[in-house]
């Protein structure tokens, strides 16, 4: 996915991601707590999700998806997004 969707996670188990907070890429195996997002201590229609992502180096990490920010403020992204910002391809797409 590219774009946040009001009260869904941004990411798929199976999608492709990279993170700039580990430096690498790694696969979205399970969908963990999805939590409301709160303005000026008000509930909005909005969400961010937390994933378990496996890395290519075999190591594991549970991400923010940063659903209702930009991709600045996300820990992972998918690989369209990792090329725009610098990061080079997938290397495994």
């Amino acid at each position: 996915m590219s774009e946040p969707l009001k009260g869904k996670p941004r990411f798929a188990v199976g999608d492709r991601v990279f993170s700039h907070y580990q430096m690498g890429w790694g696969v979205v195996e399970r969908l963990g707590e999805v939590e409301p997002v709160q303005h000026q201590g008000e509930p909005t229609d909005d969400t961010d999700a937390w994933h378990l992502v496996r890395w290519d180096d075999g190591g594991t990490s549970i991400m923010n998806d940063g659903g209702t920010m930009g991709w600045d403020m996300a820990r992972i992204m998918p690989p369209a997004i990792a090329k725009r910002y610098g990061y080079g391809d997938d290397p495994k797409g």
